[in-house]
């Protein structure tokens, strides 16, 4: 059965509705991420999935796909969480995290979070090399665990 939603429903709302709902979200990438929504931000959303947290800049989202309808409005963003993609970054850098970026394009980067600002720098294979990634080109940003 195909449920169709208000003209004001959002992708933010959508995920607001969803939180605690397994999704399954589209990237602009092609790419898909699986999880439970923990919370949605003024510019991303957290999920866990299998592998640990995942965040993804909302404007990097083209689909949301439940096994369940969704209110999908608000319009005015009254319920979204206070946190944006660079809180979560800044916490990561003071973590040293191992993460796994994926970018526009289609590139992944594996790596150890030593800095952050405009340019995510990450440490691979070791300390001897960096890779920089412009923070804008972060499609998801996924949490390494052991």
């Amino acid at each position: 059965m195909r449920r169709q939603f208000s003209d004001d429903a959002t992708i933010p709302g959508l995920l607001l509705a969803a939180q605690g709902v397994h999704v399954v979200i589209g990237l602009v990438t092609g790419a898909t991420v699986g999880g439970n929504v923990r919370w949605v931000g003024h510019d991303a959303a957290e999920l866990e999935t299998r592998k640990g947290p995942c965040w993804v800049p909302l404007d990097a989202i083209v689909t949301v796909e439940t096994d369940r309808a969704l209110p999908g409005a608000d319009p005015d963003g009254r319920h979204l969480d206070g946190s944006a993609l660079a809180d979560v970054i800044t916490d990561l850098v003071a973590d040293r995290a191992e993460v796994e970026v994926s970018l526009l394009g289609g590139d992944v980067v594996r790596g150890r979070v030593t800095a952050a600002g405009p340019v995510l720098t990450l440490s691979v294979d070791g300390p001897s090399r960096l890779v920089h990634v412009a923070t804008d080109a972060i499609v998801a940003l996924q949490l390494r665990r052991g």
